[in-house]
């Protein structure tokens, strides 16, 4: 609480590495780098010349964090028509990142449905994050021949954006302006089920099979 504090911790101003500035701030706040209302930074300096006469001056730093996050990816093309759609992103910020979500809307869907995206297990690597979200397979299902699928399934194109926030209130969306279009495809082959027939009379051979 820098309102009970009487006094100032001294440093040299020497150069300092950003390992060493963080550390240096941690103490001088008191408090973790990262919050999102850290106290204000007070400062005082005091230059002495050679014969002992000396000049000081202080001020106050408001610390506040307004970089916003940034955002990886890279935007997908194609899809599987009926299958599951698995969205990453890296995800970098200063301080802390708060929530991603991917926002996504087929032909058929009249708003955007939007999915909160998980931190992934691998560890965080300067100040980088993954993040995964999955996109249901209802939403990619192809068009029903003849008929209209249940409204929020089904389409030929799905589209989306990316959306990042951290502690601080600061966002970040990916595109800045539209959206990514991913066109759906179908490129996998039926299914057979069918037991051979083994024909031990003459006459015909009913053949059955599950596609």
């Amino acid at each position: 609480d820098w309102g009970n504090k009487t006094y100032y911790t001294q440093l040299r101003l020497d150069p300092l590495g950003p390992a060493e500035a963080e550390e240096m701030l941690t103490a001088l706040l008191n408090e973790k780098i990262g919050t999102t209302q850290a106290s204000p930074l007070r400062w005082q300096l005091t230059a002495v010349d050679a014969s002992g006469n000396s000049s000081t001056t202080s001020g106050e730093i408001e610390i506040r964090d307004t970089t916003v996050p940034s955002i990886e990816h890279t935007p997908i093309e194609f899809a599987e028509m009926g299958m599951e759609l698995p969205i990453s992103a890296k995800v970098a910020d200063n301080v802390d990142v708060a929530e991603v979500v991917v926002s996504y809307q087929n032909e058929r869907m009249i708003e955007f449905a939007d999915r909160r995206m998980t931190k992934s297990s691998i560890r965080r690597i300067e100040f980088t994050e993954i993040f995964n979200a999955t996109i249901p397979a209802a939403t990619l299902t192809p068009p029903v021949p003849g008929g209209t699928p249940p409204r929020g399934q089904g389409g030929d194109a799905l589209r989306y954006f990316l959306r990042a926030t951290d502690s601080a209130g600061n966002a970040r969306r990916l595109p800045e302006n539209g959206e990514f279009t991913i066109r759906l495809r179908d490129t996998t082959p039926p299914t057979i089920y069918h037991t051979p027939i083994t024909a031990t009379a003459n006459g015909p051979i009913p053949v059955e099979a599950v596609v």
